[in-house]
């Protein structure tokens, strides 16, 4: 599924206690369910930062995944690639086979938890994952998804790309101006970067056409 666990979108109350309070991604709907291997990815996750430190999350993105958001190439299995975890400096025994560590102190207000697995927030994990990205159609992609599935929004993104410790990345603060939830797949998100970078007119996403038979949408 190009866009799994999609969920409402959180309440203003909700937004600001984000980061306190236990998170769960939301229920299947007709985009699809959870990525393979969601729950398994799970169960390994929770041993795993037990044992780095108190203070180590899921990161970048094996924290998409755990959101539900698979940006892994198609057909990759999450299980058979390491995980990525943020571990604050000094701590030992980071660098372990299975593991990228990534030495990151992610502020509280960045952190919350899923399942009772430790993971950065969604907004830190989009930015993350797209920061990390190598190319402005990735990160573009990667903010479209969490987009999509009202996981976070623009203004928070914004927001929290204000202190993000790669936001001087050029990728990442175009792929911010260039992010739209209307995406509703990878190929969507490629090809408006395309039309950008060529000097064309921003499109519109599921534009709407009318016709005798009726209204229809049209990707772009």
């Amino acid at each position: 599924p190009l866009f799994p666990l999609p969920r409402p979108a959180p309440s203003t109350r909700a937004a600001r206690t984000e980061a306190r309070t236990e998170a769960r991604p939301g229920q299947p709907s007709p985009l699809g369910g959870p990525p393979p291997d969601h729950d398994l990815l799970l169960r390994t996750l929770r041993p795993v930062l037990a044992q780095l430190s108190p203070r180590a999350v899921a990161f970048g993105r094996t924290a998409a995944y755990v959101w539900g958001v698979d940006l892994y190439p198609r057909g990759t299995s999450v299980t058979r690639r390491r995980l990525h975890v943020a571990v604050p400096p000094g701590v030992e025994g980071a660098a372990r086979s299975g593991v990228i560590a990534h030495r990151e102190c992610v502020p509280e207000s960045e952190r919350t938890r899923v399942s009772g697995v430790r993971v950065t927030t969604t907004a830190r994990t989009a930015l993350d994952a797209a920061a990390q990205s190598g190319t402005l159609y990735a990160a573009t992609a990667a903010l479209d998804r969490f987009l999509a599935l009202r996981l976070t929004s623009r203004e928070r993104l914004r927001a929290a790309a204000l202190t993000h410790p790669l936001r001087a990345r050029g990728h990442l603060r175009r792929a911010l101006g260039l992010a739209d939830g209307r995406s509703q797949s990878p190929a969507e998100s490629w090809t408006r970067v395309l039309l950008h970078q060529v000097g064309l007119p921003r499109p519109l996403p599921q534009c709407p056409v009318s016709t005798v038979e009726g209204e229809f949408r049209v990707d772009l």
